[in-house]
Protein backbone atom coordinates (compact mmCIF):
# COMPACT_ATOMS: atom_id res chain seq x y z
CA UNK A 1 0.00 0.00 0.00
CA UNK A 2 1.13 3.52 -0.65
CA UNK A 3 0.32 6.72 1.76
CA UNK A 4 -0.05 10.34 0.52
CA UNK A 5 -0.62 12.63 3.67
CA UNK A 6 -1.03 16.09 2.93
CA UNK A 7 -2.55 18.82 5.12
CA UNK A 8 -3.91 21.77 5.32
CA UNK A 9 -4.77 24.14 8.36
CA UNK A 10 -6.46 21.48 10.58
CA UNK A 11 -7.24 19.05 8.57
CA UNK A 12 -5.11 15.90 7.77
CA UNK A 13 -5.63 14.06 4.60
CA UNK A 14 -4.07 10.55 4.02
CA UNK A 15 -5.21 9.03 0.60
CA UNK A 16 -4.30 4.82 0.40
CA UNK A 17 -3.65 3.54 -2.37
CA UNK A 18 -4.30 -0.15 -3.15
CA UNK A 19 -4.50 -3.20 -0.55
CA UNK A 20 -4.94 -2.51 2.46
CA UNK A 21 -4.52 -5.72 5.26
CA UNK A 22 -2.94 -7.06 7.78
CA UNK A 23 0.25 -7.07 6.38
CA UNK A 24 0.05 -2.87 6.52
CA UNK A 25 -1.48 -2.69 9.82
CA UNK A 26 1.63 -2.10 12.06
CA UNK A 27 2.95 0.70 9.28
CA UNK A 28 -0.12 2.50 9.19
CA UNK A 29 -1.07 2.14 12.83
CA UNK A 30 1.70 3.74 13.35
CA UNK A 31 1.64 6.44 11.04
CA UNK A 32 -2.15 7.23 12.65
CA UNK A 33 -1.27 7.67 15.74
CA UNK A 34 1.65 9.83 14.88
CA UNK A 35 -1.19 12.07 13.12
CA UNK A 36 -3.49 11.99 16.13
CA UNK A 37 -0.88 13.18 17.96
CA UNK A 38 -0.54 16.04 16.41
CA UNK A 39 -4.25 17.16 16.86
CA UNK A 40 -5.73 18.25 14.02
CA UNK A 41 -9.59 19.10 13.89
CA UNK A 42 -9.93 16.21 11.36
CA UNK A 43 -8.48 13.01 10.03
CA UNK A 44 -9.79 12.42 6.08
CA UNK A 45 -8.75 8.97 4.39
CA UNK A 46 -8.92 9.33 0.76
CA UNK A 47 -10.00 6.07 0.01
CA UNK A 48 -10.52 6.48 -4.23
CA UNK A 49 -7.44 4.36 -5.25
CA UNK A 50 -7.86 1.97 -2.09
CA UNK A 51 -8.58 -1.44 -4.13
CA UNK A 52 -8.92 -4.07 -0.93
CA UNK A 53 -9.69 -3.53 2.32
CA UNK A 54 -9.64 -6.79 4.39
CA UNK A 55 -11.21 -7.75 7.79
CA UNK A 56 -7.91 -6.33 10.02
CA UNK A 57 -8.55 -3.21 7.99
CA UNK A 58 -11.91 -3.03 8.44
CA UNK A 59 -11.14 -3.36 12.02
CA UNK A 60 -8.51 -0.65 12.75
CA UNK A 61 -10.57 1.42 11.01
CA UNK A 62 -12.98 1.39 13.70
CA UNK A 63 -10.12 1.64 16.26
CA UNK A 64 -9.07 5.03 14.50
CA UNK A 65 -12.56 6.42 14.62
CA UNK A 66 -12.16 5.68 18.19
CA UNK A 67 -8.94 6.92 18.96
CA UNK A 68 -10.12 10.16 17.04
CA UNK A 69 -13.12 10.02 19.16
CA UNK A 70 -11.27 9.84 22.29
CA UNK A 71 -9.21 13.07 21.02
CA UNK A 72 -12.25 14.58 20.25
CA UNK A 73 -10.66 14.65 16.49
CA UNK A 74 -13.39 14.10 13.14
CA UNK A 75 -12.46 10.91 11.32
CA UNK A 76 -13.90 10.42 7.65
CA UNK A 77 -13.47 8.32 5.23
CA UNK A 78 -14.51 10.27 1.61
CA UNK A 79 -14.26 8.93 -2.19
CA UNK A 80 -15.34 5.72 -1.95
CA UNK A 81 -14.44 3.59 -5.01
CA UNK A 82 -17.38 1.20 -5.81
CA UNK A 83 -15.48 -1.90 -4.48
CA UNK A 84 -14.66 -0.42 -1.32
CA UNK A 85 -18.28 1.19 -0.94
CA UNK A 86 -20.00 -2.49 -1.39
CA UNK A 87 -16.96 -3.99 1.05
CA UNK A 88 -18.21 -0.88 3.93
CA UNK A 89 -21.98 -1.89 3.27
CA UNK A 90 -21.22 -5.72 3.41
CA UNK A 91 -19.39 -5.01 6.72
CA UNK A 92 -21.91 -2.67 8.07
CA UNK A 93 -18.71 -0.21 8.32
CA UNK A 94 -20.91 2.52 6.41
CA UNK A 95 -22.72 2.86 9.92
CA UNK A 96 -20.19 3.54 11.89
CA UNK A 97 -17.71 5.70 9.98
CA UNK A 98 -18.95 8.79 8.03
CA UNK A 99 -18.48 8.99 4.65
CA UNK A 100 -18.42 11.48 2.34
CA UNK A 101 -18.00 12.17 -1.60
CA UNK A 102 -15.50 13.89 -2.92
CA UNK A 103 -17.44 16.80 -3.64
CA UNK A 104 -18.82 16.74 0.03
CA UNK A 105 -15.95 16.53 2.07
CA UNK A 106 -14.65 19.69 -0.46
CA UNK A 107 -17.79 21.75 0.39
CA UNK A 108 -17.99 20.53 4.21
CA UNK A 109 -14.14 21.03 4.84
CA UNK A 110 -12.93 23.38 2.37
CA UNK A 111 -16.15 25.66 1.03
CA UNK A 112 -15.26 24.72 -2.10
CA UNK A 113 -17.95 23.67 -4.73
CA UNK A 114 -17.05 21.57 -7.56
CA UNK A 115 -18.68 23.41 -10.27
CA UNK A 116 -16.60 26.19 -10.03
CA UNK A 117 -14.56 25.62 -7.44
CA UNK A 118 -15.86 28.67 -4.84
CA UNK A 119 -19.20 29.60 -3.76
Amino acid sequence: MKIDISRSTNIVNIKLIGKYDIEELLFFSTLFTDEISKKPHVIALNLSELTYIDSSGIGSLIRYMNMASKEKISFICYDLNKNIENTFKISKLDQFLPILSSDDFQKKYFGICSANKSH
